[in-house]
């Protein structure tokens, strides 16, 4: 060796393994996804989870709901478009209401910012399912409970 003491041959193959870990894009790779629930108007549940990159919206739901009452959630299995799809029809509790075509659903939102979870009009409405979303890391996420018309006519 180089005349090194074993801790120092302990630390700098501890230091190699963590520089080879940094520079390797292995599965490792942790993605930081903020989920944020808003069941009324004045009320807004927010969660930071890490998970695997490209897990979909649905898993990140089933891991945000383990113990946690405010995100705990049922669903319906759909086949919209020939792809098995999860719709979320209540989050802590608060269930959908629809009758004659309107009612409270739960919308999903794609936001840029967390104060944006407060306010879903500063976000974008997601025009993928829960199943099929893969949030990025850094992503922020809401499901916002709210009033939908499909009997209005839209021009």
């Amino acid at each position: 060796m180089l005349g090194l003491t074993s801790r120092e041959t302990a630390d700098l193959a501890k230091k190699s393994h963590d520089v080879s870990r940094k520079n390797n894009n292995s599965p490792s790779k942790i993605d930081k996804v903020t989920y944020c629930v808003k069941p009324s108007k004045n009320t807004t549940i927010t969660k930071k989870l890490s998970v695997p990159p490209h897990t979909s919206f649905f898993d990140i739901m089933k891991k945000a709901q383990k113990g946690d009452n405010a995100f705990k959630f049922n669903y319906t299995m759909y086949n919209f478009t020939g792809v098995d799809e999860a719709y979320i029809t209540s989050i802590g509790g608060v269930a959908e209401e629809i009758s004659n075509g309107s009612g409270l659903v739960w919308m999903l939102y794609n936001c840029t910012q967390a104060a944006q979870c407060v306010d879903p009009t500063e976000c974008s409405l997601s025009d993928t399912g829960v199943s099929i979303t893969h949030p990025k890391d850094g992503g922020i996420w809401l499901f916002n409970y709210e009033h939908q018309n499909w009997n209005e006519t839209h021009h």
